[in-house]
């Protein structure tokens, strides 16, 4: 899913404009792969060799990969996913012009606008992707 929308659906688009449903897929896809590495972490049924414990923790213990999953961010998902905003939103924020309705710096408040949070995405994106290529490959120095 990770490597599909990295090579795959562009963000922002060839005119440099950001698309709705081209954001939404890559972050939805990207947060649901974190979620599912920690989820995998996490469970001890699973035990991880020391090799896919240094994977995981070089994908999920990032600055990056932590402000897209913080739990405060949760509901900026959740809009994206069920197409409702959360009651605790100041409507007088909400821009119907911004692809994701101004509500990166709302969610996200070390990026200032969607070109930020994007930014923060392909970083994030990037790194989860290229990491678990390697973790992909046997013997991998990973």
């Amino acid at each position: 899913m990770a490597n599909f929308v990295n090579a795959v659906i562009p963000s922002p688009d060839a005119n440099g404009k950001y698309d709705y449903t081209e954001f939404k897929i890559r972050f939805l896809t990207l947060y649901q792969v974190l979620g599912s590495l920690q989820i995998l972490r996490l469970d001890e049924r699973y035990s991880l060799t020391p090799r896919s414990t240094r994977v995981l923790q070089e994908i999920l213990d990032t600055s990056a990969a932590q402000t897209i999953m913080d739990r405060s961010a949760k509901p900026f998902r959740n809009t994206l996913m069920h197409y409702n905003l959360d009651s605790r939103i100041d409507l007088s924020k909400v821009d119907l012009n911004d692809p994701v309705f101004g509500l990166a710096p709302v969610y996200f408040p070390s990026c200032k606008d969607l070109a930020n949070l994007n930014e923060l995405v392909e970083q994030v994106l990037a790194s989860t992707t290229e990491a678990m290529d390697e973790w992909a490959r046997p013997g991998g120095s990973t």
